[in-house]
């Protein structure tokens, strides 16, 4: 249930996304969009206090969290972008395929999870689905 919710919300978000950047500057609306994710989640979440010293002086949680940023930074900064030049639909499906693959790819990198047969055929399945819907 929860993925369907995540499902809707960012197939919200994509069309919301598209409008936004329409009034203002793709650095302005990511800005935004974080600032006020941050606030709604202080309310709602009610997220444990953070230990700034843990992850300041852990190198490993310091750079992931560096890093973890920086990519959804250029994540929806490339996304947005392409919004602006293509169907919502058209690039949500590319990114989900592209999105497979590379998971798949830096999960075995990041994580030694195992490739198996079966999700290098699963991935290029979801990868030629989206060949299909982008043509």
């Amino acid at each position: 249930m929860a993925m369907i919710g995540a499902a809707f919300f960012w197939g919200l978000m994509a069309s919301l996304d598209k409008i936004g950047t329409k009034t203002i500057s793709i650095p302005a609306h990511i800005f935004y969009q974080t600032f006020a994710t941050l606030l709604l989640l202080l309310f709602i979440a009610k997220p444990k206090t953070i230990d700034l010293k843990k992850i300041t002086n852990d190198k490993g949680i310091l750079l992931a969290y560096t890093l973890g940023s920086l990519s959804s930074v250029f994540a929806i900064g490339f996304q947005i972008t392409a919004f602006q030049h293509h169907f919502v639909a058209l690039v949500e499906a590319v990114k989900r395929g592209l999105v497979t693959l590379f998971a798949l790819g830096s999960g075995a990198l990041i994580f030694k999870e195992k490739i198996s047969g079966n999700k290098i055929l699963a991935t290029l399945l979801i990868v030629l689905g989206v060949g299909l819907i982008s043509s």
